[in-house]
């Protein structure tokens, strides 16, 4: 994606992902330095949606909701605007600095396709500080009261991070895994 300020590619949209192992349900927040990603642009294209809110930028330069305005210039919005480019930067450069692998720059002289780039990946036991029933308390108890909050709109509901993938992997594992069609048949035309 673009650093904040700039019109060209040229830094990635590293995700950041934090898990807590949970038994009712691990929390999880998996996020892209993109207010949206790749893969949710297209999903919303491909059921012709708007982004709910602006993700990216127009042939003109104007923010857009429109997923295939955005495909066309692929300068997405980065998450927080400034804060999200800086965070992308840095993800980026601890990776590789620390990894003694590949930063964004030598993708440039790749053609620009991520890959092979750098990660680090971390994890940490909170059983090594803490009882496992202290953990499990403090987890179910703050996600309950985080869940109590009163919601924005009349029905609303309050989901801590990772719930809503995990009510989606239990449908999928019931009832299949929908797949959009156009994108079906290119699969089995390999």
């Amino acid at each position: 994606m673009p650093a904040w300020g700039a019109k060209d590619r040229r830094i990635g949209n590293n995700p950041l992902i934090l898990a807590i192992p949970r038994k009712e349900g691990h929390i999880v927040v998996d996020v892209a330095m993109a207010q949206f990603s790749y893969g949710k642009i297209e999903e919303c294209k491909f059921k012709k949606q708007q982004l709910p809110v602006p993700g990216g930028y127009d042939s003109k330069g104007n923010l857009t909701t429109d997923p295939a305005e955005i495909e066309k210039t692929w300068r997405v919005l980065p998450i927080g605007f400034w804060k999200g480019s800086g965070l992308s930067i840095a993800l980026d450069l601890i990776a590789a600095v620390v990894s003694g692998g590949k930063s964004t720059h030598e993708v440039g002289k790749l053609g620009g396709d991520e890959y092979a780039l750098s990660q680090i990946m971390i994890a940490i036991d909170p059983y090594r500080f803490s009882s496992p029933e202290f953990v499990e308390k403090t987890l179910n108890d703050t996600i309950e009261y985080i869940k109590a909050s009163i919601p924005m709109s009349e029905n609303g509901k309050i989901y801590y991070p990772g719930e809503i993938e995990l009510m989606t992997r239990v449908d999928n594992l019931k009832n299949g895994i929908p797949v959009e069609v156009e994108i079906w048949e290119k699969i089995k035309s390999m």
